[in-house]
């Protein structure tokens, strides 16, 4: 977990203060194990039954061997009843079966939709974050129609695989992080694909206005930098989100293998906060 243990209120006599300081992690590493080594905790799970058994089996360190059958009739209870399995082998079969995603989508609930404001405007003294109940409600309806648009009426393209998990922001806004697996003819194999799909650039506001008005209100990140050195994101007077970013004036596949997205200096500037903000400063979105 992120944080950090504050030993100024007792001298060790006392139970430990741990402190947090900003987002709250669990980091689980890697879903594979190293070279030579056992796979341990959810590695466990990336295996097929037979090799998962075979691992619990033969993992305690003294060398002594777990008697196979309640190990087996555990593993059997484990993969029946418990969901948060269900959905890891879910999604393990995925990745077997499809082979590396294609698309990395995050939609995030927002407290300013018109019917979550409608609602609340109906009450006197009422916020969205006085109702998350009906925050959550909408946020569902509105995945629903995403996933919808997305795998029935292929407004990316035609959708063979999908998954998603929705999580909750430390103030309550639920998100869902989907991860998208697209027919072979589908499939983003050139650069002008992507710049298809994806940008992370501000849209032309005579062209695109709903677009432009969308991006600026949602998707600018900070300002951070040498525009705000008070920025929470800022550490050790650097961006720890790593804005801003570069000019790019041609989307290019890293040596990692990830997309780094065109962002060009064209000019284009919003007013965040008092300040003019260009394409460094955007997340990527949507074309």
């Amino acid at each position: 977990m992120g944080g950090k243990f504050d030993r100024t209120y007792n001298d060790g006599r006392g139970p430990y203060i741990l402190r947090l300081h900003g987002l709250t992690y669990h980091q689980i590493g890697s879903l594979m194990p190293e070279d030579g080594k056992k796979p341990v905790f959810s590695q466990l799970y990336m295996f097929d039954n037979e090799r998962e058994l075979e691992e619990r089996v033969n993992f305690p360190a003294n060398g002594d061997k777990l008697d196979k059958k309640i190990t087996t009739d555990l593993s059997t209870m484990l993969h029946r009843d418990n969901e948060l399995a269900k959905v890891f082998h879910h999604v393990r079969d995925r990745f077997k079966k499809f082979g590396s995603l294609d698309l990395f989508i995050t939609f995030t609930c927002n407290p300013k939709w018109p019917e979550i404001k409608e609602y609340c405007d109906k009450i006197k003294n009422v916020t969205p974050v006085d109702r998350p109940d009906i925050m959550a409600r909408v946020f569902k309806i509105k995945l629903d129609i995403l996933m919808e648009d997305l795998c029935h009426n292929h407004v990316l393209g035609k959708v063979i695989g999908v998954a998603y998990t929705i999580e909750f922001q430390k103030r309550g806004l639920p998100h869902a992080h989907i991860v998208v697996w697209l027919d072979e003819s589908d499939k983003c194999k050139y650069t002008d694909d992507i710049d298809f799909l994806i940008s992370a650039e501000i849209p032309d506001k005579d062209v695109d206005p709903v677009g432009y008005e969308s991006i600026s209100n949602f998707m600018v990140h900070g300002p951070c930098g040498e525009l705000n050195s008070k920025c929470a994101c800022m550490k050790d007077h650097r961006c720890t989100k790593f804005f801003p970013k570069d000019y790019t004036n041609e989307t290019f596949i890293d040596s990692n293998g990830y997309a780094v997205y065109r962002s060009r200096n064209d000019g284009r500037t919003i007013m965040c906060k008092d300040v003019a903000v260009d394409n460094r400063y955007f997340f990527s979105h949507a074309s």
